[in-house]
């Protein structure tokens, strides 16, 4: 999901890859059983972030891509709703444990930032697409993001 605070900054967490690159990510996750996309992003919303009450925006951006972890070759199919929260409060306890292993605190990161940033981000445009979101700008249908 694409969690934006009052100052539109928008909330990513580091995620180390085995091969010890860092990848910044939006929080978000798997669907569960019977799970809608959108009921997923507000689950994974109050797991990944604390925040319960806040009225999910659109599915404004769409991504899959095949990677390999742990040995497995996985197929990941994203959806990315627009989440807007008064404060940039983040309380990570309820992450699972390979969560926990897997990524690190989170930041929220401006769009000057993102800008001049050498880090490597997913979706790999997110600046990019990004700005017209901020300009208030939303699509009519989810954009494909790109790896």
């Amino acid at each position: 999901m694409i969690l934006l605070d009052s100052q539109g900054r928008i909330l990513l967490f580091p995620w180390t890859l085995q091969d010890g690159r860092v990848i910044w990510l939006t929080p978000g996750g798997g669907l569960a059983p019977g799970e809608t996309h959108a009921q997923a992003a507000i689950r994974e919303l109050r797991e990944e972030t604390g925040v319960e009450t806040v009225a999910v925006g659109p599915c404004v951006w769409r991504r899959e891509h095949v990677f390999t972890w742990s040995g497995r070759r996985l197929r990941q199919q994203e959806r990315f709703f627009l989440v807007r929260v008064d404060t940039a409060e983040v309380d990570t306890s309820r992450w699972e444990a390979h969560e926990r292993e897997a990524l690190g605190e989170g930041r929220w990161w401006s769009l000057e930032e993102l800008r001049g940033s050498d880090a490597e981000f997913a979706p790999r445009r997110l600046a990019e697409l990004l700005a017209p979101l901020l300009d208030g700008n939303l699509p009519s249908r989810p954009v494909e993001t790109g790896v």
